[in-house]
């Protein structure tokens, strides 16, 4: 659970000067998520119990060619201290920014958020999230240069009461294939749209597996 080990390892770390405590959060998370993580600013609030992380990048497998998969200008949390350690946290709050999300099918055609696992429950009071483009790229055709498609989503969604966060995944998956779906027709007409509509589906599971990430 990337959110619950970045505020426990914080707690733990108050003392510490905020560069060691963004090395091991770093560490761990990169650990948990099964590829690199790097923050490059990390500010915590102890009496208020807020954690904000800024410009987070979650790097692609070793090997890949695109070396970031997710580039989060902030991800924010307001918890309730209490909870931490219990079967269900508490977070008042949970706001993540994401600027852009690359889902990737290598050679082998396997995608890169393949590995991407949901996350445990926990209750989240507000839950803001934003998605400003999804980029998907295809090595598998074996060409020089990957298909590649963009998509400018501009989702920006506010859910209140969250009990499960992996049940807001499929919803933010289907109003983002629904977006791009529409970007696609408005670029080449129906006529094409079955042809790259199955990138658009990809592109979406992707963020449906990324999403319960940030809580795993």
């Amino acid at each position: 659970m990337l959110i619950i080990v970045v505020v426990a390892v914080v707690l733990l770390l108050a003392v510490s000067k905020n560069r060691i405590a963004k090395a091991v959060v770093e560490r761990i998370g990169s650990a948990m998520v099964g590829s690199k993580l790097t923050i490059e600013k990390m500010e915590f609030e102890l009496l208020s119990s807020k954690i904000t992380l800024g410009n987070l990048k979650l790097h692609s497998p070793r090997g890949s060619k695109d070396p970031v998969m997710a580039d989060i200008p902030e991800l924010y949390v307001s918890y309730e201290p209490s909870t931490l350690f219990s079967g269900q946290p508490h977070l008042k709050e949970l706001r993540i920014d994401l600027r852009e999300f690359l889902v990737v099918k290598d050679e082998k055609g396997e995608l890169n958020v393949k590995t991407l696992n949901s996350s445990p429950p926990m209750m989240i009071d507000l839950l803001r999230l934003k998605i400003e483009k999804v980029v998907y790229k295809d090595y598998s055709k074996g060409d020089p240069a990957p298909e590649a498609h963009e998509f400018k989503i501009n989702l920006d969604e506010s859910y209140r009461n969250v009990s499960d966060i992996n049940s807001i995944g499929p919803l933010i998956a289907s109003k983002t294939l629904s977006e791009m779906k529409q970007l696609i027709l408005g670029k080449i007409g129906a006529t094409g749209q079955e042809v790259v509509s199955g990138t658009a589906d990809k592109a979406a599971q992707g963020i449906k597996n990324l999403f319960g990430l940030f809580a795993r």
